[in-house]
């Protein structure tokens, strides 16, 4: 099945990202993707890089809300299973949010930032709260998809929880700019793909804001570890193919899951 990643420029105007992103989704389906994930916050430019933004709180919506159900009503028209990040307010708090929408345009679910960093460059504690039981993993038409968001890539627990309910795919929607390391965040990846014995995608944003350059590089690796595709660093539709046949085939076949020992590891859930 093919799948893309929508490496988005995007501005400060919520309206003109939203139709930007719209028009990724057009071009999704008329190259008959099954799967799109944008990247984190595709919705409004880069906050988190900044203390103190008001900005975004205005155009925090509900799940379900008037941003999703466009994208509803495109995924249904297109045939086009969709995995978005914006920001949620729900129960009058503010979330780092990830609805998952069918090719029917149905809500499948929301999976939530559940690890919010506040490091230099990255204020998210600023804007988000941390959510908690979020490891869900989706059925769409054609694969189980689990999500993280972003920072939640770095804890091994929270894709090996995805796995564990099966998911054939990760999708994380996140960013990538000048002054990270290139290499690192490659083997991270590759490494979480071939523990795991699934597929591991990560989008990332493009362009230039508030002197901060975001470079892409979108990636797809697939179970065995090795990279399938990478973006550039330009506005484009990054499109690889994936078969989750294989991944079972790898579970079945994996040391990582058949010498598990679950009752050894108590001391890693408990706050020591």
């Amino acid at each position: 099945m093919k799948i893309g990643f929508a490496q988005i420029e995007s501005s400060s105007k919520f309206e003109d990202n939203l139709e930007q992103c719209l028009e990724f989704m057009l071009l999704a389906g008329k190259l008959d993707l099954k799967l799109l994930c944008f990247p984190e916050m595709h919705l409004s430019d880069f906050f988190l890089h900044r203390m103190d933004n008001h900005y975004p709180f205005q155009h925090a919506e509900g799940i379900p809300g008037p941003t999703v159900e466009r994208f509803q009503k495109s995924a249904k028209q297109l045939g086009v299973a969709v995995i978005l990040n914006y920001m949620e307010i729900f129960n009058y708090e503010f979330f780092s949010s990830a609805p998952v929408l069918d090719n029917t345009g149905k809500i499948l679910g929301v999976s939530r930032m559940i690890h919010v960093p506040q490091i230099r460059g990255y204020y998210a504690q600023n804007y988000f709260t941390p959510s908690c039981g979020d490891f869900h993993v989706f059925n769409t038409q054609h694969c189980r998809v689990g999500v993280l968001i972003s920072h939640d890539r770095h804890f091994p627990e929270a894709t090996r929880s995805l796995a564990l309910h099966d998911a054939d795919i990760v999708l994380i929607p996140g960013y990538l700019h000048s002054g990270q390391d290139i290499g690192m965040y490659e083997a991270e990846l590759k490494t979480i793909a071939y523990q795991n014995c699934l597929y591991i995608g990560m989008c990332n944003r493009v362009g230039v804001e508030h002197s901060v350059e975001y470079i892409g590089q979108s990636i797809l690796v697939g179970p065995d570890g090795k990279t399938i595709v990478k973006g550039s660093n330009k506005n484009e539709l990054v499109v690889a193919e994936i078969d989750p046949a294989y991944v079972r085939q790898k579970k079945k076949s994996s040391p990582y899951f058949t010498l598990r020992r679950p009752g050894e590891y108590f001391n890693i859930i408990k706050n020591v």
